[in-house]
């Protein structure tokens, strides 16, 4: 765990270089998503997430969600809460603070993660590890993305929190020229290689006024949310 937060740190001076010069939120956001999760089991999630400005560096994210979890014998919820606190450098990456709360079954849980995210000019390579003690934050999940145009991103997680799955991708997706800039698509597949499950989904986010390209999104006006079953 220490040797994730000392690189994780050591990460951190490379985004505060040149910040002065760059708004970590450009400008404050508002998205609401649905996802469909087919497997074994199917998940259907409902969320809304906003991302806010704390001065030109920093800026925190709200988000809260609903799982609705079908099994062959039974139907299952579960909410979340969560928060997160961030810096960001647009031309060099992120870093994130976030606690997370979970209900189910009259029972809630919480879970502190760190994430670290470093961009390349057409793709990004991060970090979040996640646990129920902020000192014992040992579940390190990697990360990396693609973009093959402004509109259009391939994200690569290894063992993805969202829905259990050991690897799993997902193609993001703007279609601006037919429905907006407001609407976000993404496609995904899942593998879990220990008990030979896998998923596959389908989602849509949409964020009122929003009239910028999916790369921008991410990384000059909201953030890409990693944590547990959140989208």
């Amino acid at each position: 765990m220490i040797k994730i937060l000392l690189c994780i740190i050591a990460f951190a001076p490379l985004l505060i270089q040149t910040a002065h010069a760059y708004k970590a939120v450009e400008e404050n956001t508002v998205s609401y998503s649905v996802k469909y999760n087919s497997a074994d089991y199917d998940i259907i999630y409902l969320q809304g997430d906003a991302t806010f400005a704390l001065g030109d560096s920093f800026g925190f994210s709200v988000g809260a969600n609903n799982l609705n979890l079908n099994f062959s014998d039974e139907t299952d919820n579960v909410q979340n809460l969560r928060v997160g606190g961030f810096f960001r450098n647009p031309e060099h990456g992120r870093v994130e603070l976030a606690y997370q709360q979970f209900f189910n079954d009259g029972e809630n849980e919480g879970l502190y993660s760190v994430t670290g995210e470093y961009y390349f000019d057409n793709w990004t390579l991060g970090a979040y590890a996640m646990s129920d003690e902020l000192s014992e934050l040992d579940d390190l999940n990697i990360f990396t993305n693609i973009y093959f145009t402004d509109n259009i991103r391939l994200d690569i997680d290894l063992l993805d929190a969202s829905d259990n799955s050991v690897v799993s991708a997902t193609l993001n997706f703007q279609m601006p020229e037919y429905i907006g800039n407001e609407w976000q698509f993404n496609l995904s597949y899942g593998e879990g290689f220990w008990d030979n499950d896998h998923q596959w989904g389908i989602g849509v986010k949409y964020t009122p006024d929003y009239n910028d390209t999916l790369k921008r999104f991410y990384r000059n006006y909201s953030t890409n949310i990693k944590s547990f079953f959140f989208l």
